[in-house]
C-alpha cells in the first residue's frame, strides 16, 4: 500500500511539477494555496467569457436558422454554427436520448476539428 502511494506521489509530481512552477512554488511545495486558487480562478474567469461571447456574437452574425442553405444560391442566407446548435438546444433536449447523444457528437466533431487544426499548425510551425 506505501508503495503504491510513494508512486502515485511521484507520478503527480512528474506530470503536475511545471504546473506548481507556473503558479509560483518553489522547490518541494506541490501544493496549491488560497491564494493560487484565486489567481486560477481568475485565469479562467476571460476564457469562459470569452467562449460565451463567442457563441452569442456567430449566432448574431449568421442569423441562427435551422435550415441548411442551398449552395451556391443560399450563400447569403442564415444559418447556425455548431457551437450555437450546443448552446440552444442542449436546455431543452431530455437527457439520455437520441437528440442529447448527437449534440454531444456534435461537440465531439468540433474538439477533432480543432485537434486537427492544431496538429496541422504545430508542423507547419516547426519546419
Amino acid at each position: 500500500m506505501k508503495n503504491n502511494l510513494k508512486m502515485y506521489s511521484v507520478l503527480v509530481l512528474l506530470v503536475f511539477g511545471p504546473v506548481f512552477l507556473g503558479i509560483g512554488n518553489t522547490g518541494n511545495e506541490n501544493s496549491i494555496g488560497s491564494s493560487q486558487v484565486v489567481e486560477i480562478s481568475a485565469a479562467e474567469m476571460p476564457g469562459i467569457g470569452r467562449t460565451i461571447g463567442e457563441t452569442i456574437t456567430l449566432m448574431m452574425l449568421t442569423g441562427n436558422a435551422t435550415v441548411i442553405p442551398s449552395f451556391p444560391v443560399g450563400i447569403q442566407n442564415p444559418v447556425r454554427t455548431m457551437t450555437a446548435t450546443i448552446a440552444l438546444e442542449m436546455c431543452e433536449v431530455p437527457q439520455g436520448s437520441a437528440h442529447f447523444h448527437a449534440l454531444f457528437a456534435v461537440g465531439a466533431v468540433i474538439l477533432i476539428i480543432t485537434l486537427l487544426i492544431n496538429l496541422i499548425s504545430d508542423i507547419l510551425k516547426k519546419r
